[in-house]
C-alpha cells in the first residue's frame, strides 16, 4: 500500500518550485510590477454604487476626500527591482516612504471634464 504522505510531499515540493519560479520572474522582469490587492477599494466603490452613486467620476470630483479614502483601501503588497530603477529609488524603503508621503498630502483635483 502506498504512503499518502509521499504524494503530499511531492505536491509540496512542486508548489515550492512554482513559487520560486514566480518569485524569480517577478524580481528579474525588466518591467515594473506591483503586487496590489484591490478588494477593499472595490468593495467600497460597490457600496457607493449601492447607495445610488451613479456617476462615480462626478462624485469623486465633488468629494475630494473620497479619492483619498479609495486610495487608502488599496494594499500594495510588493514591487520588483525594475520599479526601483524606474523611480530611481535607492531602496524599497524609499518607495514605501514615497507612498506614505503621497497619502499624507492634500489632494488637488482638476475640475470635471465637460
Amino acid at each position: 500500500m502506498k504512503d499518502p504522505r509521499a504524494g503530499q510531499g511531492r505536491a509540496l515540493e512542486a508548489s515550492r518550485a512554482g513559487e520560486a519560479r514566480y518569485r524569480y520572474f517577478f524580481e528579474e522582469s525588466p518591467h515594473s510590477i506591483w503586487e496590489v490587492v484591490w478588494s477593499a477599494a472595490k468593495a467600497w466603490i460597490d457600496e457607493l454604487r449601492a447607495s445610488r452613486v451613479r456617476d462615480l467620476l462626478a462624485y469623486l470630483h465633488e468629494h475630494h476626500e473620497a479619492v483619498r479614502t479609495a486610495v487608502s483601501k488599496v494594499e500594495v503588497v510588493d514591487f520588483n527591482k525594475a520599479t526601483l530603477d524606474i523611480y530611481r529609488a535607492p531602496d524599497r524603503e524609499a518607495i514605501w516612504r514615497g507612498l506614505q508621503d503621497f497619502m499624507e498630502r492634500p489632494i488637488a483635483m482638476a475640475s470635471p471634464r465637460p
